[in-house]
């Protein structure tokens, strides 16, 4: 899944799988999940799920990117 599948599907409120983008398994496809996208970003791992902390720089993009996402969001 990548973040072109979390982008077509953002916004899906219940019934969203792990192919749609909830990567948190709560049904959703919110920012949450691109938060969870974005600290995985570039780890080389086939699971996101497996993922540790992120570094202070990769908190700072999620940090951003959750914020577009929210502007984005309230504009709709």
């Amino acid at each position: 899944v990548d973040l072109g599948e979390l982008a077509a599907n953002y916004g899906t409120i219940g019934g969203a799988e792990w192919s749609n983008g909830d990567f948190n398994n709560d049904h959703n496809v919110d920012v949450s999940d691109l938060g969870i996208l974005v600290a995985a970003y570039g780890t080389g791992s086939s699971s996101v799920a497996s993922q540790s902390v992120p570094e202070p720089s990769m908190i700072s993009m999620i940090l951003v990117l959750c914020g577009l996402g929210l502007w984005r969001h309230r504009r709709q």
